[in-house]
């Protein structure tokens, strides 16, 4: 279970072998080598970007010079990166990925400084070769349940050219999310959703605004279904989507081949429509009543869910 996942090269003499040495709830220690690295995790409650204090998820590698002799090794400044598996063999792809994830709350990739340190380890010494702070909501986000994740670190320097994953604890993730959004920051845009009943139409109107709040982006929307609208009668499950399982209705689309890309300046934006027969919404037995819609955006990057109000449906 462990060779898939614990493995890396050397400086210059080909594959390491990755030993475990000992695996825990919060982390392992690992031996690869001439270095024994150690992971560690644990959840604090830390102060974000804005003051509010959250629980956040901070992992920390250690590595250990076992040689005789001093070793000097260079690294990034962010060189540590957290991925996020269902099941204890952590095996395909995680469910949550670091390095292709984006703050929760305000939409923006991941940064690190480019530049590279140098670190001097004497014989038998012992230092920190990176920590990672990530905040639960920007695990979780709106899609992942609450629930028990197991974890890995990937870390990467000159002991370990071509990376080395570790196993980093596995943890009951728990975090208060607010109702889904009908506004979000996400690559670069700002995506709005809202829905209208026009007056005497017999439809329902979502609309959903996407306007960029950086430079110049180029970004491409599948073919005819780059929104999708789903509705649901119990406002709690929409609040909670798509957590909370499939909508009572959703919008068959069909994607055409290929994409619609667009280049958009600072402040510039695009607008999706849709509009549905109200009659394809109740079909033969949903009563009329209220009924709460949300949007599915297709973004280069994932699947983006947006709350587009309430309406009430007749016949």
């Amino acid at each position: 279970m462990l060779s898939a996942l614990l493995s890396g090269c050397g400086e210059g003499d080909g594959p390491v072998a990755v030993i475990p040495v000992e695996l825990g709830a919060t982390g392992s220690t690992m031996r690869a080598g001439r270095f024994t690295y150690v992971t560690s995790s644990r959840i604090d409650m830390i102060e974000g970007w804005d003051g509010a204090v959250v629980p956040t998820l901070v992992t920390r590698v250690t590595i250990r010079n076992d040689a005789a002799s001093a070793v000097e090794i260079t690294h990034g400044a962010c060189n540590v990166s957290v991925d996020a598996y269902r099941s204890p063999d952590r095996r395909g792809a995680p469910v949550w990925n670091h390095d292709r994830s984006e703050s929760w709350d305000r939409g923006d990739a991941r940064a690190c400084d480019a530049v590279l340190l140098m670190t001097h380890l004497a014989p038998g010494e012992v230092k920190q070769l990176g920590v990672n702070f990530i905040s639960l909501i920007d695990i979780l986000g709106d899609s992942l349940p609450d629930g028990w994740y197991f974890l890995t670190a990937r870390t990467r320097s000159s002991s370990t050219p071509a990376g080395i994953q570790l196993p980093a604890g596995d943890f009951d993730l728990t975090v208060a999310r607010p109702a889904l959004r009908d506004s979000v920051r996400h690559g670069g845009l700002t995506y709005r959703a809202w829905s209208t009943v026009p007056s005497g139409g017999g439809v329902v109107q979502a609309t959903v605004t996407a306007v960029s709040h950086a430079g110049g982006i180029l970004i491409g929307f599948p073919r005819a279904c780059a929104v999708t609208l789903a509705a649901y009668v119990n406002r709690e499950r929409r609040d909670a989507a798509p957590r909370s399982g499939a909508p009572d209705w959703q919008q068959v689309r069909a994607c055409a081949e290929g994409e619609q890309v667009y280049s958009l300046g600072g402040g510039k934006g695009l607008t999706f429509q849709e509009t549905v027969q109200i009659t394809d919404i109740l079909g033969a037995s949903r009563p009329d009543g209220e009924y709460h819609l949300a949007v599915m955006v297709r973004t280069p990057t994932r699947n983006l869910w947006l709350s587009a109000g309430s309406v009430a449906l007749r016949r």
